[in-house]
C-alpha cells in the first residue's frame, strides 16, 4: 500500500449565506461517489451549524471528532 498524505480542501468566503455549506457538502457526496473506499471527513466550523440538516442527521453529529482517524 502506497501512504499518501490526505489532500484537505477549505471552502471558505467573508460572507455569510453564499453556499460554503451547500458547495462542501456536495463536494462530499461527490468525492464518496467517485470512490466509495475513499475516506472522506466534513468539519463545519460554521455558526449556523446546518450541517446536521443537509445530511439529515437526527443529532447534527455523524461522529465527534475523537473518532476520526
Amino acid at each position: 500500500m502506497i501512504f499518501r498524505p490526505p489532500y484537505v480542501v477549505v471552502v471558505t468566503a467573508p460572507s455569510s449565506g453564499v453556499g460554503k455549506s451547500t458547495l462542501a457538502g456536495n463536494l462530499v457526496v461527490y468525492l464518496k461517489a467517485l470512490n466509495e473506499e475513499l475516506p472522506v471527513a466534513y468539519a463545519s466550523f460554521d455558526a449556523q451549524a446546518n450541517v446536521g440538516e443537509m445530511f439529515a442527521l437526527s443529532s447534527g453529529i455523524a461522529a465527534p471528532l475523537s473518532d476520526l482517524q
